[in-house]
């Protein structure tokens, strides 16, 4: 019998939020933007939860980032998370159902130095036109979670695009050592 890992969403979010991962996340921000003059983090839990990481700035440009990374490659796909089902039976949306203030979702494999650039706006759209056929084909079985199971669908690259996801890859070899520390909002 396979053993059954139970997820620690706190363990999964101090790691996402190390300074080796955000070392990496500014590299990453940086040159996929590179007009950006002025940048904020976000830190208010209630807008990281209206997918709200990065605010990035240059004269009357404003474009909201939500970054999210995965700790392991399993191919190039993109973990869709649609919802989550708690053991008391109730439901609560995942991010791709929820409403959204990201622009752009910026997708990490830290470790490999590979990172995705996602317009929020078409893969919203792609996600409510496929998404039924998705979670049928591209589902695995749920995450478990202390307190909850969350499910989420996983298409591949090929899959996003021909659903006219536009997709920007970037891959650097060696993540930044160092980072500035700056005050979020």
């Amino acid at each position: 019998m396979e053993e059954i890992t139970v997820h620690d969403f706190k363990t999964d979010l101090a790691w996402s939020e190390s300074m080796d991962q955000w070392s990496f996340y500014l590299l990453i921000l940086s040159k996929f933007y590179p007009w950006a003059t002025n940048w904020d983090r976000v830190l208010e839990l209630v807008q990281q939860k209206k997918d709200k990481d990065i605010i990035l700035e240059s004269n009357n440009r404003k474009i909201n980032v939500q970054i999210k990374s995965r700790r392991v490659y399993y191919g190039p796909d993109l973990c869709i998370e649609y919802k989550h089902v708690r053991h008391n039976g109730s439901i609560i949306l995942g991010w791709i159902e929820k409403p959204s203030n990201a622009d752009d979702l910026i997708y990490c494999w830290t470790h490999k130095g590979l990172a995705w650039k996602i317009s929020m706006t078409l893969l919203r759209q792609a996600w409510h036109e496929n998404k039924d056929n998705w979670i049928v084909r591209y589902s695995k079985r749920p995450a478990y979670n202390e307190t909850y199971s969350t499910y989420c669908c996983y298409p591949p690259l090929r899959v996003l695009t021909d659903a006219g996801v536009e997709v920007e890859e970037l891959s650097v070899s060696q993540p930044v050592v160092n980072c500035q520390s700056h005050s979020g909002i």
